[in-house]
C-alpha cells in the first residue's frame, strides 16, 4: 500500500467517525427534548396546531367548513368537549394523556394525537 492510499483511508475513517459522532449527538438532543408531551391537531390531514401539554387550562375552537370542535387542554390531558357532528364519538372518547393516544372526529376530519416519550413507562412489549 502506498503512503497516499494510507492517508486517504485514514482520512475517510476520520470523516466517517465525525459524522457518526455528530449523528449520535444530534439524536441525543432530540431524545432529551422529546420528553415534553405535546398534542398535535390535524385537520383534513394537515397539521393545524402542535401544542405542548402544560398545567394551565387552554381552550381551542377548530372551525372548518365541515363543522366545529371545542378542544380543552388541562393538567389531565386533552379532550373534545363539544362537537356539532352527528355521532359525538369524539366527545365520548374522553381525556387522552399518554403518547400514542388519539381522538378522532371523522365527520370533521379532525385528529388529535399525543406525541412524546415518557421515561420508565411499561408498555405491552416490556411485560
Amino acid at each position: 500500500m502506498k503512503k497516499m492510499d494510507f492517508i486517504i483511508a485514514i482520512s475517510a475513517l476520520f470523516i466517517a467517525f465525525v459524522f457518526l459522532g455528530f449523528n449520535q449527538y444530534r439524536s441525543g438532543i432530540i431524545e432529551r427534548n422529546s420528553s415534553v408531551l405535546r398534542a398535535q391537531i390535524t385537520v383534513k390531514g394537515e397539521l393545524y396546531k402542535d401544542i405542548p401539554l402544560s398545567e394551565k387550562k387552554e381552550e381551542y375552537v377548530v372551525e372548518t367548513d365541515l363543522g366545529k370542535n371545542i378542544i380543552i387542554f388541562n393538567h389531565m390531558g386533552v379532550s373534545i368537549t363539544e362537537a356539532d357532528c352527528h355521532d359525538h364519538i369524539c366527545v365520548e372518547t374522553g381525556i387522552i394523556s399518554k403518547p400514542g393516544e388519539i381522538i378522532a372526529c371523522l365527520p370533521h376530519k379532525v385528529v388529535i394525537e399525543i406525541k412524546g416519550h415518557v421515561e420508565g413507562e411499561i408498555d405491552a412489549l416490556s411485560r
